[in-house]
């Protein structure tokens, strides 16, 4: 696990990041982040190709006691861009997350504010795709889906 810091101020923790380690992207199975809240979960979006998406559903079908949950393509989140439009397939959680500006850097975005039931869902989802991509058999292909202008 890889974790930065300062998205707001313009992608510098993962900017530093992959200039660094450019030359370990071969070495990536699959880059997820949580930005947009957490929410009720509604899925993953995530970009990829269909040998990803296929593998994917069937991680979420693992997953139906929780919710009929989705996938939605492209991935829109910000910190994993570099890696996506550098071919990586990569993902991040689909939540409910309408209010998201209601809280986010204001005296309220703080823990007393989390569902516990959304926090624990989204959590699983985290845990199982991560844990079934990094033991799964194959490597995923890389893909040229670009959502993210370089």
């Amino acid at each position: 696990m890889i974790m930065w810091t300062a998205e707001e101020l313009g992608l510098i923790g993962a900017r530093q990041y992959i200039e660094k380690h450019a030359a370990e992207n071969g070495n990536l199975q699959f880059v997820m982040e949580s930005d947009l809240g957490t929410f009720a979960p509604v899925g993953l979006e995530f970009t990829g190709d269909k040998m990803t998406q296929c593998i994917l559903e069937r991680i979420m079908r693992l997953l139906a006691p929780l919710d009929d949950l989705k996938l939605k393509s492209p991935c829109t989140q910000p910190d994993i861009q570099f890696w996506v439009n550098a071919g990586v397939p990569g993902g991040g959680l689909w939540t409910k997350n309408e209010k998201y500006f209601y809280y986010h850097h204001t005296n309220a975005d703080t823990m007393l504010i989390e569902d516990p039931v959304a926090l624990d869902k989204n959590t699983a989802i985290f845990a199982a795709v991560s844990f079934v991509l990094a033991d799964i058999s194959v490597d995923l292909p890389r893909h040229n889906n670009t959502y993210f202008s370089k």
